[in-house]
Formats: structure tokens, sequence, C-alpha cells
């Protein structure tokens, strides 16, 4: 068989070096390698696929409300169905009253019998929960090492999990980290929940 058909045949693509190079995440942000491509996350007051952008913080004066009733839902961005999501990474701003409510979901199925990955409030604070499906205990992670998020001030958030490893930042600050036993995917049905 030639190169050539091997190439075409297995959908291969020349490497054209790492995907961190200097500068593939602006002055300030961290580049995440995978493969061939990268992530780029952004610090505080910066924004953008490359962290390209200052964001002026007075620009948040509005966004999604949620009465603790209702909440919104996307599809995340699956076009088309896959095993499972080696990688999560997310990066929002809140701002809240609320001392309890959940804020993210994502699951497989009705019950916590399936993988689910959850971001929500408990007693003020920022929580978190991933179980990969395998895991028969439940990891909830509460970030008590920080100020109560509900202040009515805008708080950044960044979760992100790479396999077993989930990490979260609030304001900037690594706060907590979770490695995960068992499986390295995360199963869901592609539909994110936001603000129940």
């Amino acid at each position: 068989m030639k190169l050539q058909s091997v190439v075409h045949e297995g959908n291969l693509q020349l490497y054209h070096g790492p995907p961190c190079l200097k500068g593939a995440c602006g002055d300030e942000g961290f580049c995440y390698a995978r493969l061939n491509e990268h992530s780029c996350r952004c610090p505080e007051g910066v924004s953008g696929s490359r962290c390209e952008r200052r964001v002026d913080m007075s620009e948040f004066t509005e966004g999604a409300w949620f009465d603790g009733q209702t909440g919104y839902s996307y599809l995340n961005r699956a076009s088309f169905a896959v095993k499972g999501q080696h990688l999560s990474n997310y990066s929002f701003w809140i701002r809240t009253n609320a001392s309890e409510g959940l804020i993210w979901w994502e699951n497989k199925g009705a019950t916590l019998k399936y993988d689910f990955m959850a971001i929500f409030l408990v007693r003020s604070r920022i929580s978190f929960a991933v179980s990969l499906g395998n895991d028969a205990t439940l990891k909830t992670i509460t970030v008590n090492n920080t100020a109560p998020v509900n202040d009515n001030r805008w708080h950044h958030i960044i979760f992100i999990r790479e396999k077993r490893n989930s990490e979260m930042t609030v304001d900037g600050e690594t706060v907590s980290h979770l490695t995960s036993p068992g499986s390295t995917e995360l199963n869901t049905d592609g539909v994110v929940w936001i603000g129940m």
C-alpha cells in the first residue's frame, strides 16, 4: 500500500509541530495541548479562543436570569453521537444572591447511576461533582477556601476535566482538584442544563 493511500484512507495529516507554541494563548493564557490541537485557559479580564481580547468587567451588567424554578438546556458542541468525552473545559461568569442551586448539569439517563457532571451552590460556595459511571461513591467537592459567591457580584468560574482529573478555578484562583477512579470518559446525552 502506498503512503498516499494510507494517509487518505486513515484521514492522517502531517504533523506541523507542537500546538502550544509561544503566543498560542496570547501573553497571559495557559495552553493545554491535545495531540495536534490546543485549547486556552484565559485569566480573569481576558477572553477569546486564544486569550486575545481584553474584557471590561462593566460589560457584564446583564446575563441570563434564572429564578430557581426554570432552566435552560442546549446541545453541547456534539453534532453527532460520540462514545465519550475525555476533556471538559467550561468558563463562565455568575452573579447570584442565592445560597443553594444547580448551575450546570450534564448526564446520561435519568438517574445518578450513569455518568454525570454538576456544578452547583452549597452554603453560598461553588461545588462540583463528577461521576464517570463506574465509581460506586459520589465525589462531591465543596470549595470552602473561597469567599461565598452569593454577594451579587460577578465571579469567574473555570471548570476543567481531563480524563479522571477535575479542577475548579474561582476568580483566578485554583481552589479544588479531584481525581476520580475508574473510567476516563464522561458519557452524556449531549445536553447541558443551565440554571435549575
